[in-house]
């Protein structure tokens, strides 16, 4: 008994707050001692009675105080990452991702082809079939680029404003914008904290959204299982490149996993040394 109620606060650490592991294992721990004392009693074995009411609740006790630390701890590291991710909105972050990309695909476009060719038709006497044609391919250009604009998804442009261009997204259906605000926020928050480390180069991220098969996560009889579900989902995988050890990584990054694992509980992290890969699904809404 003292075993179990001892490992039984670890094992629920993850899932409770502190102040419910103390209150549980402080329980357990007056249960333990109140029985350990009574046996001694009943059938003394040459130890005091105090001793071995101690004795059985001290792994209880030591245990709960340590699970209480890393719940604390745990659920201070995903708040301060919630909170990151609140302050930038949905809204603002797509108003920002946009505005910054058209106006710098714009400013390209004016200061390499368009200011130019203007320069010189002020130059000339008359237009040339020659000026035409390269009149239309600027034209042709332009329309590239903002139909390109068009079919951008908001994690294409959220990487492209958290990062660098070097980062690479392969989404070809648009299959980012099936998540809902809450996901969006999260996984843009992720995308921040993943392009701003300074371990982490651009050129080595590597985003795939992609449909999956129609399974679920959810919460079977034996515990966490796949249920079927008749709506599409769409799986999203990280391969990033980190100049770090794996220790190192999840120095980094562990708060992040935390709040992805909540938003997404398929999240499947896998940590090496200078690699890391994380993929979830999520509905299509």
């Amino acid at each position: 008994m003292v075993l179990l109620s001892a490992i039984g606060i670890v094992a629920v650490a993850p899932y409770r707050p502190w102040t419910d592991l103390v209150v549980g294992g402080a329980v357990l721990a007056a249960v333990d001692a109140a029985t350990a004392g009574t046996v001694a009693a009943v059938y003394p074995a040459g130890v005091p009675v105090s001793v071995g009411a101690f004795l059985a609740a001290a792994p209880t006790l030591v245990l709960t105080a340590a699970s209480a630390v890393f719940a604390r701890t745990f659920a201070g590291l995903a708040e301060r990452v919630q909170i990151r991710a609140g302050s930038y909105s949905v809204e603002r972050a797509e108003r920002d991702g946009i505005t910054a990309s058209v106006q710098q695909d714009r400013s390209t476009i004016l200061a390499r082809d368009v200011a130019p060719f203007f320069a010189e038709l002020r130059t000339r006497a008359s237009i040339s079939d020659a000026d035409r044609e390269r009149a239309r391919a600027i034209a042709d250009g332009i329309r590239q680029v903002m139909v390109a604009e068009a079919d951008r998804t908001w994690l294409e442009y959220a990487v492209r404003v958290s990062g660098d261009a070097a980062a690479t997204v392969h989404d070809p259906d648009g299959l980012a914008a099936a998540m809902d605000a809450d996901q969006r926020t999260v996984v843009r928050t992720f995308v921040r904290a993943l392009l701003h480390a300074a371990t982490v180069d651009p050129a080595g991220v590597r985003v795939t959204v992609a449909p999956v098969g129609g399974l679920a996560p959810g919460l079977g009889a034996d515990g966490p299982a796949l249920r079927a579900t008749t709506r599409p989902r769409v799986a999203m995988t990280f391969d990033v490149a980190v100049a770090d050890s794996d220790v190192g990584i999840h120095r980094t990054f562990d708060p992040y996993f935390a709040v992805l694992r909540v938003t997404f509980p398929d999240t499947d992290v896998a940590v090496r040394p200078s690699s890391l890969t994380l993929r979830f699904s999520y509905d299509q809404h």
